[in-house]
């Protein structure tokens, strides 16, 4: 009973951060739109959490020190599947951005997110919301990875070593388009190289939006 006091401090922090998390995960994704109306949302939740520590609308923890989900602990859940939605809107943009390049990975990240959810909504005792957002991020990291090995840094396309492992693993016919940029070299001798950059990155934009 002594620890009660620390036990709904940590409860406030996890229910507070949690929602955070899916949103810093689509930031990595994509820079967001809407910053700071997403940051006043997700303030006004950990408020929420807050108040609930010392009303017990949302969770509590009895005399004897054990946790409960409040009356309104639908709220916490609205918060927690607004997050994991904008992270599954971010995932599947940049899914479309990489040509599909592991989609089927990139849409299990919020798979896992909602099945904790689901778990700890459905019981007290059951806590893996923090384990599935750790799975979430080990994820996202072999994906972000795998991105900076197989994306050119200046033009965000598949580079020749996506292409060369792609290659080798075609198991039907296929046609391979090549081009060349026009007058490049006269780009980069009177405009100079920086310059020679900014065009490849226009080049680049009318491929991925054709």
């Amino acid at each position: 009973v002594a620890t009660r006091p620390l036990h709904i401090l940590i409860k406030t922090l996890e229910l507070s951060a949690a929602p955070f998390i899916s949103v810093l995960c689509a930031d990595t994704l994509c820079t967001i739109k809407h910053k700071k109306i997403t940051a006043g949302l997700l303030c006004t939740h950990a408020a929420l959490e807050i108040a609930s520590a010392f009303l017990g609308f949302i969770f509590y923890v009895d005399d004897k020190n054990i946790y409960h989900h409040g009356p309104a602990y639908l709220i916490y859940i609205i918060a927690l599947l607004a997050g994991i939605a904008l992270f599954a809107f971010e995932v599947i943009a940049a899914s479309r951005r990489q040509y599909g390049m592991r989609k089927t990975l990139m849409l299990m990240l919020p798979l896992f997110a909602v099945c904790g959810l689901v778990f700890e909504y459905v019981g007290d005792r059951v806590h893996v919301i923090w384990l599935c957002s750790a799975i979430d991020v080990m994820l996202m990291y072999m994906i972000d990875l795998e991105q900076t090995q197989n994306v050119d840094a200046l033009t965000h396309l598949l580079n020749r070593r996506y292409y060369d492992g792609r290659i080798t693993h075609l198991k039907e016919a296929a046609t391979v388009f090549y081009f060349d940029v026009d007058y490049f070299k006269e780009i980069n001798d009177n405009y100079g190289h920086n310059f020679g950059d900014v065009t490849l990155a226009a080049v680049a934009n009318c491929i991925q939006a054709s």
